[in-house]
């Protein structure tokens, strides 16, 4: 083999290892990009669920608030009651213990 020869099979080795090289970077950006594509979908699909969630809490949410409101309701017209009913048995009990 002749040094003409030689630099030929230098000069082919480097350029299909550039190609190679090169058709591999390719291929993983190829390939790293369509991940991204597949987590965003992920993701957007995940923000979809949170946001129904978000949704059903607030209901939730809205619901404890009316029921908080029943119960200070019932919780003031108890206590208007049983303070007449502390007056009542209040003015029972000075009418049967008052001495006659």
């Amino acid at each position: 083999m002749n040094d003409a020869q030689t630099w030929t099979i230098i000069g082919l080795f480097a350029a299909v290892m550039a190609t190679l090289v090169t058709m591999t970077l390719r291929i993983v950006k190829v390939e790293i990009s369509s991940l991204g594509h597949r987590f965003d979908g992920r993701f957007e699909g995940l923000d979809g669920r949170f946001e129904g969630l978000d949704g059903r809490f607030e209901a939730i949410d809205h619901r404890f608030e009316t029921l908080e409101t029943k119960m200070d309701s019932l919780e003031s017209r108890l206590t208007t009651k049983i303070d007449y009913l502390d007056r009542d048995v209040k003015t029972l009990f000075e009418r049967f213990t008052r001495p006659e």
